[in-house]
C-alpha cells in the first residue's frame, strides 16, 4: 500500500497540472490526499488502504478526462 501511495501522489498532481478540474472535484480529491498523507506519516495500513481507495474513487473522472486527452493528441 505505501508504495502504490508513494506512486499515486505524484501522478495526482500531474494529472491535475494537466487537465481542468472543477472546484468540488478539486476538493475531494485534495481531501482524499491528505487523508493519504496523514494514514502514511501514522504509519496505519489499514488507514492507508482506506484512504488509497478513496483517493482512487475521487480521481475516477481526473484519470478519464486524462485519458480523453491522451488519446486525442
Amino acid at each position: 500500500a505505501k508504495l502504490k501511495a508513494d506512486e499515486m501522489l505524484p501522478a495526482v498532481e500531474t494529472a491535475l497540472a494537466s487537465v481542468e478540474v472543477d472546484p468540488t472535484e478539486l476538493a475531494a480529491i485534495r481531501d482524499a490526499e491528505a487523508a493519504v498523507r496523514a494514514a502514511l506519516e501514522r504509519q496505519s495500513l489499514q488507514k492507508l488502504k482506506t484512504a488509497l481507495s478513496r483517493l482512487d474513487e475521487a480521481t475516477q473522472g481526473l484519470a478519464a478526462r486524462l485519458m480523453e486527452k491522451v488519446l486525442q493528441g
